[in-house]
Order: structure tokens, then C-alpha cells, then sequence
């Protein structure tokens, strides 16, 4: 059975049929739509034809820009080290948006140092990211030239770095 959800304001996902982990990753409904479309033979639906597709299918009306958004964003973060990177990179946005919304009651210092935080664990995970990519890039590089190589992702622990 699919479950419908609101995740992260407007973003609506479905469970992924392939898994039964209690934290399996969530396909965008505008992607299981695209995937439905390009089964069906369409290789190059238009966003009118997955907006379609995702009512037909799930019952949802998507804009144009929400099936974009949930297209594009489907790319970003692919691999785990790249999703964490964009996820604290979304995490240091919202602290910093803030800081610049900031109430009577707010603690200006305390929102402060909450966004240095968060914009310090998103380079943090940036820099993982690069490291990773540069590797994925020597990995792929060595296999143009026909070499053994291997390529795993940095460990989470902080000796990785």
C-alpha cells in the first residue's frame, strides 16, 4: 500500500515499494510518476504529462514547479555522503533565516550561534562530500585506464576527516 506524506513542508513522497525498513528511503511522487511514464514507453514526458500522472496514480495535484523541485532534488544527494551534505546545507539555511526573522523575544546571540553551528557542520559535510568526489573521480579515472580500483564512501565518525 502506498502511504502519501508531507515532509519537509510541501515535498510528498510515497514509501518505497522495494524496501520494508522501517527507514527506507522515499521516492518524490513526481519521480514515481516520471518512473511510471518512462515504463510506459514515454522516455521524455513533459512536466504537464508527469503533473498528470501524478493525479491519475496517487491523487495528488503537483505545480509545475513542486514537480521540478522534487525532479531536481532527487539528484541532489544521491549518494549518502552528498545527501548529508545537502541536508545540513538546508539545516544552515534555516538558521540563518532565523537570525534574519528574529522576534522581541528571540536571543539575537543564541540564534547566532546556532546558525555558526549549523553553517560549520554543513562545511564539515561539504568537505566530506569533495573528498568523496575527488575520489569517485580518480576511481573513474583509474577504470578508463583499465585499473583495479575501489571506491567507498568516508566513514560518519569524526576520524574520517
Amino acid at each position: 500500500m502506498t502511504t502519501i506524506r508531507k515532509r519537509k513542508g510541501v515535498e510528498i513522497c510515497c514509501a518505497s515499494a522495494s524496501s520494508h525498513s522501517a527507514n527506507a528511503d522515499e521516492i518524490p511522487v513526481a519521480r514515481q510518476a516520471l518512473n511510471t511514464l518512462i515504463a510506459s514507453g514515454n522516455k521524455n514526458p513533459s512536466l504537464d504529462e508527469v503533473i498528470e500522472c501524478a493525479g491519475r496514480e496517487h491523487g495528488v495535484r503537483l505545480s509545475k514547479a513542486e514537480v521540478a523541485r522534487q525532479l531536481d532534488g532527487h539528484r541532489q544527494g544521491h549518494s549518502g555522503t552528498s545527501a548529508r551534505a545537502h541536508d545540513a546545507s538546508g539545516k544552515a539555511a534555516e538558521a540563518s533565516d532565523r537570525v534574519r526573522n528574529t522576534t522581541e523575544t528571540d536571543d539575537p546571540a543564541e540564534l547566532h550561534a546556532c546558525a555558526q553551528t549549523a553553517h560549520e557542520e554543513a562545511a564539515r559535510a561539504h568537505m566530506k562530500a569533495w573528498i568523496y568526489h575527488g575520489r569517485a573521480a580518480d576511481y573513474h579515472k583509474g577504470k578508463v585506464l583499465n585499473q583495479s580500483a575501489a571506491l567507498n564512501e568516508p566513514e560518519d565518525d569524526e576520524s574520517a576527516e
